[in-house]
């Protein structure tokens, strides 16, 4: 049991790094890897379904405005 569950959403937060970290060239680096990956998983013969699947994850981890 958790003494202290607050001490949970603080570590969460913690690893998702800081907002100096989450710059937009940071951000556009991470969506271009995506998509590079994508297109090599795609050219491998990955499903849409798979690919698709990959996209709104990266998407969903984006911070929103």
């Amino acid at each position: 049991m958790v003494e202290d569950p607050s001490r949970i959403t603080d570590a969460g937060r913690a690893s998702r790094g800081s907002d100096a970290t989450r710059t937009p060239a940071r951000l556009a680096g991470l969506l271009l890897a995506v998509l590079r990956g994508i297109e090599a998983l795609g050219k491998g013969g990955s499903s849409p379904d798979s690919l698709r699947a990959i996209a709104e994850t990266a998407l969903a981890v984006l911070p929103r405005p």
